[in-house]
């Protein structure tokens, strides 16, 4: 699930310059949608977190609702972040964490475990937030779907809308699940941001939602493995920071 990571702070003109090559670069087909039912000024700052690196996992292939825990890499990663967000909030980059909503998979609630305790704040489990799930992809790499069913893969990485996994979800799915569990978290717990703690897919999707984006352009948004970032005021505060 490669693309370009970006760590961007909006606060000189050129990082702000910079933002906006990006989110032009985002939104390249000018197709934008109304943002969630509830409209930018009910949605809660949200602080998106990818869970690390998980165990037994070949690169460039499909994991989906697979459940490995984390490697050693991975826990480090969550042991990172549960140092460095409260030293985020801390220095006034990102606002305190009311609760926060995780994936059930294994990988996601490891990653968010060490969060949780150095915040000090609820966890809710949410189905709705695991990853897409691939189908009989799953386990395979990107060339093996592709040998194996006709360059798939490649397919869905052109136009993940129009290309389904077999035996897995479509995009328009993935992203109806996401918006159902997005208006669950922006309901209640008052004041504060909500950490969602979650995947590839589910956390495209939850920034896609409180954007108004499109499902498609929403995967551009992509978070490697352990890394997290702030959605604020309908806009992307920073994005890509281990």
């Amino acid at each position: 699930m490669a693309s370009r990571s970006m760590a961007i702070w909006c606060r000189s003109s050129a990082m702000a310059a910079a933002m906006r090559c990006w989110w032009n670069w985002i939104r390249h087909d000018g197709s934008v949608r109304e943002t969630s039912l509830m409209g930018t000024a009910a949605i809660p700052p949200l602080l998106l977190l990818r869970h690390g690196q998980p165990q037994g996992v070949r690169p460039k292939s499909f994991l989906g609702h697979r459940d490995p825990d984390l490697n050693a890499e991975g826990r480090a990663q969550a042991l990172a972040q549960a140092a460095l967000i409260p030293q985020r909030i801390a220095a006034g980059q990102c606002p305190q964490v009311a609760v926060t909503w995780c994936s059930d998979l294994l990988r996601a609630q490891s990653t968010a475990a060490p969060v949780v305790s150095a915040l000090g704040c609820p966890l809710r489990l949410d189905g709705a937030l695991r990853e897409i799930n691939f189908g009989s992809w799953e386990g395979l790499t990107f060339a093996e779907v592709d040998a194996q069913q006709g360059g798939a893969a490649s397919r869905w990485f052109e136009d993940p809308e129009a290309t389904r996994p077999e035996q897995g979800e479509s995009l328009a799915q993935v992203f109806a699940r996401v918006a159902a569990c997005c208006e669950r978290i922006c309901q209640g717990d008052g004041p504060g941001a909500r950490l969602v703690v979650g995947h590839f897919g589910s956390l495209a999707m939850v920034a896609a939602w409180a954007l108004g984006l499109q499902p498609r352009q929403g995967l551009r948004l992509v978070l490697q493995r352990g890394q997290c970032g702030l959605i604020l005021e309908g806009r992307v505060a920073w994005w890509g920071l281990p």
